[in-house]
């Protein structure tokens, strides 16, 4: 879509004011562990999977592999659909927080492809390197053995839900948890919050050889990390063939701004001011069916928007979901 058919928005201009600005995101703390199996969803006290001991993975990693993977086959609105509903357990903070004004924001981290895509190698290898990285390095706790199943289903995973604050706004980030660095199996069995709080989570990433320290991607693992209580990182470096040669990168999240030039307290100041200026905008939008689409020119440093009025290809929120929201109003 041209920018014509969009509204200008803000042209960014210089960053340098925001350095005096110690802004920063609250830690956040997780507030749900919910099991999705296609379209059911529940909440679970157990972490499906932990990340095996290095000298328990034999290198090299062929990414390319051989197992009989099920990559997502649920339409876009169903998956959404799902998402969203695992926000429903810390729906009932909203209504309270009401008379305070508060402005809640859920930052929901989904990926989604048309089904029809999943017939295109190309589009499915980048899930596929995923995945079977994934087998390769994590190990089902004994309570999760999916029935016995010996492949990988993509419909079947975890979701981890987390509450943070920036400025005087609450950030309620969804994300799909990989697993915990354990001690033991027995610490796999959680049956308090308090205690999965405490636990080690890590995330695995891949990137191509070529793209190894790229400032970018990791300010995108940095903050996708610190907003999901991640504590370790371990990135796979795969060459042109898919095969990763070298031991995985472990880094830990804190070290990852030592690394790079952005400063996180710039981001953060940045994203506040961000969430002020689209609350102003938005600010007389009375419609959860009603969405707003933004749109970056890296080029000219500008953003644009476009409003969708009511319901569109683009609204997202369930019927049940929207009924249960404002049925707390």
């Amino acid at each position: 879509m041209s920018e014509d058919q969009f509204k200008f928005f803000l042209k960014i201009k210089d960053l340098t004011n925001y350095e005096k600005r110690k802004i920063f995101i609250e830690r956040p703390r997780l507030t749900g562990l919910y099991n999705v199996n296609y379209e059911d969803f529940f909440p679970s006290d157990t972490i499906m999977y932990h990340f095996k001991s290095q000298d328990q993975i034999v290198y090299p990693l062929d990414l390319n592999g051989t197992s009989e993977f099920f990559l997502k086959h649920r339409t876009q609105e169903q998956f959404f659909h799902t998402i969203m509903h695992t926000m429903l357990g810390g729906t009932s903070m909203f209504a309270e927080e009401k008379e305070d004004h508060a402005a809640d924001i859920e930052l929901t981290n989904v990926y989604s492809r048309e089904p029809e895509m999943e017939e295109e190698f190309d589009c499915r290898k980048v899930f596929y390197y995923h995945m079977r990285l994934a087998e390769l390095v994590f190990e089902a706790s004994d309570s999760c053995d999916q029935d016995g199943r010996k492949h990988y289903d993509d419909n079947i995973f975890q979701v981890l839900t987390h509450q943070t604050s920036i400025g005087r706004f609450k950030l309620h980030y969804v994300c799909r948890t990989q697993g915990i660095i354990a001690d033991g199996r027995d610490c796999l069995k959680i049956n308090n919050l308090q205690t999965l709080n405490r636990q080690r989570f890590v995330a695995v990433k891949q990137l191509w050889a070529k793209m190894k320290d790229n400032e970018l991607r990791l300010l995108k693992f940095w903050l996708q990390g610190y907003l999901s209580n991640i504590k370790d990182l371990y990135i796979a470096y795969k060459d042109s063939d898919g095969v990763v040669r070298e031991p995985m990168e472990h880094i830990h999240l804190r070290d990852i701004p030592k690394k790079c030039s952005w400063k996180p307290h710039v981001c953060t100041a940045f994203l506040l001011d961000i969430l002020n200026k689209i609350e102003r905008l938005m600010d007389t939008v009375d419609s959860l069916e009603t969405v707003y689409r933004f749109s970056f020119n890296a080029k000219h440093k500008t953003v644009f928007y476009k409003i969708y009025e009511g319901k569109s290809q683009y609204s997202f929120i369930p019927n049940d979901y929207a009924d249960f929201i404002q049925g707390r109003f």
